[in-house]
């Protein structure tokens, strides 16, 4: 090959999909964006309520006696871990998703439109069970 196909090559586009909302449609992407989705509520939901209950402990005083001392503080931080988690599990997909479709359009698209395709065929993205796995 001489660089004077190489150059012509590189300048002529690449043939792309059909279209762009066609290769969207895969269930490999439908579960992709899904997947992406629900760890960008994870990480959003939990960091954001750690870091409130973070806060809320930080403003209260110690206790003059009964205090359990570094165990007891040991045992506040992993509580505080598991509290954040299940408020992420339950309340974190309020917040998350409009920082998800700002974050990720192309993935929001994606999900979205196998929505609207699937409640117009009877199907919805809590069937995504039977899409196959990577």
């Amino acid at each position: 090959m001489n660089v004077a196909s190489l150059t012509s090559a590189a300048s002529q586009p690449a043939t792309p999909p059909a279209t762009i909302g066609d290769a969207a449609k895969t269930p490999q992407n439908v579960a992709h964006a899904v997947e992406v989705r629900d760890t960008f509520r994870d990480f959003v939901g939990e960091t954001l309520f750690r870091q409130m209950l973070k806060s809320m402990r930080s403003t209260v005083n110690k206790p003059a006696y009964f205090h359990g001392g570094q165990a007891e503080e040991i045992f506040t931080s992993q509580l505080d871990e598991i509290l954040a988690e299940q408020m992420a599990q339950t309340d974190g997909a309020g917040f998350a998703d409009r920082m998800f479709q700002q974050a990720f359009p192309m993935h929001a698209d994606v999900i979205r439109e196998h929505a609207t395709a699937g409640t117009a065929a009877g199907v919805g993205l809590n069937d995504l069970s039977t899409l196959p796995r990577r």
